[in-house]
């Protein structure tokens, strides 16, 4: 578990750890848990880089605006996620695609969660081709892509009539 265990913003965060901390006592893992507290920028990346996958469960769906989301991709990780309960709207960006560029599982489902970490943790060549599509999604959102987009838009706004 990289990073602290609660948040500043959300009050109900506390008691989710107990809750965790809790279940994974009475499953008999709570020794095999890591659980780091907040790192340096390098340390996170080192971790995540000897990491075989990150699971990222949200209560209301992964979005493109999750940080822990971002560091996983820019780091080839394999992700298994929830989907959002109701899909995002259009847009120009890239997007999570189940199966292709993470596993997509629903949200407040444990047992669907755990079903789909096993079955990626079971299967190596599709753990290597979505920690790849992850890495290539990634690319869309480094600063250097983002600043010629907007480039691009200015130009297009100037071409206008």
């Amino acid at each position: 578990m990289l990073g602290g265990q609660v948040g500043a913003s959300d009050p109900s965060n506390a008691l989710f750890l107990a809750e965790v901390q809790a279940q994974a006592q009475a499953l008999g893992v709570a020794s095999a848990l890591v659980w780091t507290d907040f790192l340096p920028e390098a340390e996170v990346s080192a971790a995540l880089i000897s990491a075989d996958m990150a699971v990222l469960p949200y209560r209301e769906g992964v979005s493109l605006q999750r940080g822990t989301l971002m560091a996983a991709l820019a780091h080839g990780l394999p992700i298994v996620t929830t989907r959002p309960p109701v899909p995002p709207p259009p847009s120009p960006l890239p997007r999570l695609v189940d199966d292709v560029n993470a596993v997509l599982a629903p949200p407040d489902d444990p047992a669907a969660l755990a079903d789909a970490v096993a079955r990626l943790w079971a299967d190596p060549a599709r753990r290597v081709r979505l920690g790849a599509a992850a890495q290539g999604l990634a690319q869309a959102f480094r600063w250097e892509r983002i600043a010629q987009q907007h480039v691009e838009w200015y130009k297009g706004l100037m071409t206008k009539d």
